[in-house]
């Protein structure tokens, strides 16, 4: 997208101008430096403007977050058939430390209680995990193994892949690449064991 922001008139241009200049603060300054006026400011648009389009910055915040969720959706289903189960473990985990570093990490600022109202996450979560139930079935299913039956399967896996990221993000691994990747094979190669039911 270009940085000139759009020309007046332009209503849903000038309201992307504002989503792609909160996605530009929060990345580089975090929850902390992110508030209406910088992204009025980044955006070339008056304060006053944004207020039009949002009741404030956690519902720009929520437009993000569901934007990002909505997009990773279409990234799960993009990881190719016929990979082994650990490969598709990784490949999720890979996935939810993509999306926590990018926005989740300040989703505890964004939700806390007496925040605007949010949009309604709901739907897409459900949805994130009928994908990632599928994924791990149908690994699972061509490698002949069975996975734990629990219907709390799920929403530990996605927890323990959000506490692989915020250890990267927060404490990264003194930051060298090789221990960063050492911790992702170990954290999916004990997901998968974890995941999977005792045979016999």
């Amino acid at each position: 997208m270009s940085d000139t922001p759009t020309a007046r008139g332009d209503r849903a241009g000038r309201r992307r101008d504002v989503l792609r200049a909160a996605t530009e603060i929060v990345e580089e300054s975090g929850w902390t430096g992110f508030s209406i006026r910088a992204v009025a400011a980044r955006a070339g648009v008056s304060t006053g403007a944004v207020y039009q389009w949002f009741a404030g910055k956690h519902e720009i915040f929520g437009e993000l977050y569901d934007g990002e969720f909505r997009a990773g959706l279409e990234e799960l289903d993009t990881i190719p058939e016929g990979v082994s189960l650990e490969a598709m473990v990784r490949s999720m985990l890979d996935w939810a430390v993509a999306r926590y570093e990018r926005l989740g990490r300040y989703a505890v600022e964004f939700s806390g209680p007496g925040r605007d109202v949010a949009p309604d996450m709901a739907p897409i979560r459900a949805r994130i995990d009928e994908r990632g139930s599928e994924l791990l079935e149908r690994c699972a299913a061509a490698e002949g193994v069975v996975l734990v039956a629990d219907e709390h399967r799920l929403t530990w896996f996605w927890a323990a892949c959000h506490g692989v990221a915020e250890r990267l993000t927060l404490f990264p691994p003194c930051g060298a690449d090789d221990r960063r990747e050492g911790l992702l094979r170990f954290a999916a190669e004990s997901l998968t064991r974890s995941l999977t039911a005792p045979q016999g």
